[in-house]
């Protein structure tokens, strides 16, 4: 059973940066790319990706993905600030609610053909994304942030179930 009054420190950092709307605290605890690669990867193979421009899109996508920065994330990073200041609590996950987080973070594979570089990089999100060990559940009343320690318990993954 994971203890609420001691999570791992990305976990604690992260909410106490939230409580403080420190953007950039809260961005350095994220494993930002492992956290969204199975969302970026679904949308490769996406049928409404036009094919005239999929090359171009995925490769302007992938360079953004790489780039992020909490510039980027400001909203996203402000609605967790928001209503985790509001209060809230924090609690590990049910082995239910681990098995979910952990298949959203699964990193489906691709079909379509992509340039080497993109390959190379979706494995390494993939395998970031494969390696979480607890899971933590920050409640608030308007919504549940899932935040999943990595192996190297560096990093969480943020994850939407």
């Amino acid at each position: 059973m994971l203890d609420p009054q001691n999570p791992p420190a990305p976990v604690r950092d992260f909410i106490n940066a939230a409580v403080k709307a420190d953007f950039d605290t809260m961005f350095r605890q994220v494993d930002w790319q492992a956290s969204r690669a199975a969302q970026w990867a679904q949308n490769i193979d996406s049928p409404h990706l036009p094919e005239d421009r999929a090359p171009q899109m995925i490769a302007q996508g992938f360079r953004e993905f790489e780039d992020i920065s909490p510039r980027m994330l400001q909203s996203k990073l402000g609605e967790i600030a928001i209503h985790i200041g509001l209060g809230g609590r924090l609690r590990g996950a049910t082995d239910e609610e681990r098995d979910r987080v952990v298949a959203a973070l699964a990193v489906p594979e691709v079909k379509r053909e992509l340039p080497d570089k993109i390959t190379v990089r979706l494995e390494e999100w993939r395998q970031r994304a494969a390696t979480v060990t607890e899971v933590w559940a920050a409640v608030t009343d308007r919504h549940t942030y899932w935040l999943a320690l990595g192996r190297d318990g560096k990093q969480i993954l943020l994850a939407d179930i």
